[in-house]
């Protein structure tokens, strides 16, 4: 099955607005690189159900690095975190998800805060992930736009 419509799973550290340009992320953590599949009630539903039966999680960060040419601040990978995005994973496989860069999923999932400024993020810094969002990577057809689909607390 093709798709054309993309997505990804996020859990945000800053307060977000339901919609922001590609430009103008607000601090988060990626759970679920971009990916495309039908997003329907199962999905939703079973979402809903991962979310339910997570507590939140707490995340520390740790040293800085690049991806490509975008300045990152690593989060440590724990067992919890890996574990949730290992559901989030097979969740989402499950119902035909199709990942942009496979590579960066289960094994290979490597947990970060982007950044604009090396004085935003410290290492060391904890945060709580009590939520996360599926974010619509192209929303009315426009690559720079984002909007935030759907949220789902921890519980």
């Amino acid at each position: 099955m093709t798709y054309s419509q993309k997505y990804t799973i996020a859990s945000f550290i800053e307060p977000p607005r339901s919609e922001f340009l590609m430009s103008e992320w607000p601090l988060h953590v990626t759970l679920a690189d971009t990916f495309a599949c039908e997003l329907n009630d199962t999905v939703y539903s079973s979402l809903a159900s991962v979310c339910s039966n997570q507590a939140p999680l707490s995340i520390a960060t740790g040293g800085t690095s690049t991806l490509g040419t975008t300045p990152v601040v690593l989060v440590d990978k724990t067992d919890a975190l890996r574990s949730f995005h290992d559901a989030l994973i097979e969740l989402l496989e499950s119902n035909g998800a199709q990942f942009n860069t496979p590579a960066f999923t289960k094994d290979g999932f490597l947990p970060h805060i982007s950044i604009d400024s090396p004085d935003q993020i410290h290492a060391g810094q904890t945060f709580q992930l009590d939520s996360l969002s599926i974010i619509d990577m192209f929303p009315g057809g426009d690559w720079r736009q984002r909007k935030i689909l759907r949220t789902f607390q921890l519980k």
